[in-house]
């Protein structure tokens, strides 16, 4: 229900920590400022963090789609993580919000 990469507002991308070959296995490590690349269709989008390391409950999807300006590209990174922001338990989520030009 969110917008795809590469639109305005806030897309929602979920991912793996461990499993599946762990996409966001490091996404605790992100910080203001870093940069990363997403390809959807084959287009590539480079998004910069604008927040990173905050931890939510995992039924708290109101500050998953709360979040973001209708009129810029931005991005949610969502991955499950324990409440230190180690990989993984169901509890919880790990957050990381981007934007892109």
């Amino acid at each position: 229900g969110t917008p795809v990469p590469g639109q305005k507002g806030n897309s929602v991308l979920f991912g793996h920590r461990t499993a599946h070959g762990g996409p966001l296995l490091k996404l605790n490590t992100m910080v203001v400022g870093d940069q990363f690349t997403v390809t959807y269709q084959g287009t590539s989008y480079v998004y910069t963090v604008t927040e990173a390391g905050t931890v939510i409950g995992s039924k708290d999807f109101s500050k998953l789609l709360s979040w973001g300006s209708p009129t810029k590209r931005g991005l949610t990174l969502v991955a499950c993580t324990k409440p230190n922001k180690q990989p993984t338990d169901t509890r919880y989520r790990l957050i990381v919000r981007a934007v892109s030009a």
